[in-house]
């Protein structure tokens, strides 16, 4: 099940927005050599039937293997990877952050819902990103009312009165029209 679920979201992953290459370890490419004959096929063959003896041996030798565990699996292989590469920004500043997590949300919360056994997580600039968005966004909304009200209650002690706490209010309104 889990297996098949990383398979998914790799072939779903390949068509998120400015992604260009998806690593997994359900399309890692595994080369072994016979003789003078080398051999790269994907790790773990999705056409095959994944019984569990096949999938104990590939989990076996994914975790000797010097690059698998802490690249695409965990050391205890219980957390799997998945690597989302993204288009060069050749001459851009950035990609469309947005956009990318976005797509990549929903796709998650898409998944999240078919799969309630697997914990899944974004990591990376794109929602890194579109999260210093999401709670600066909730800040202003809170810190912005807060401010205006101390400022007017700052304006009304100093003044003490209506017209001390509207004229100062007029003036900068003002000025920020002109």
């Amino acid at each position: 099940d889990g297996i098949s679920l990383i398979h998914t979201i790799t072939e779903k992953m390949w068509l998120l927005p400015e992604v260009v290459r998806v690593d997994s370890i359900t399309n890692y490419n595994w080369s072994t050599s016979i003789d003078d004959d080398i051999s790269i096929e994907p790790f773990i063959d999705m056409e095959t039937e994944l019984s569990k003896s096949y999938l104990n041996e590939k989990l076996e030798i994914a975790l000797k293997d010097k690059t698998i565990p802490s690249y695409l699996l965990s050391k205890d292989a219980k957390v799997a990877l998945l690597y989302g590469r993204l288009k060069p920004t050749m001459g851009q500043l950035q990609n469309d952050n947005l956009l990318i997590a976005n797509k990549t949300k929903e796709l998650i919360g898409h998944l999240k819902t078919k799969h309630p056994r697997f914990e899944l997580f974004t990591i990376g600039p794109p929602p890194l990103n579109d999260a210093f968005r999401e709670i600066s966004m909730k800040d202003l909304n809170l810190l912005l009312p807060i401010m205006v009200l101390l400022i007017l209650a700052f304006l009304y002690y100093f003044f003490r009165s209506f017209l001390g706490l509207y004229l100062p209010l007029i003036v900068i309104g003002t000025s920020n029209i002109v």
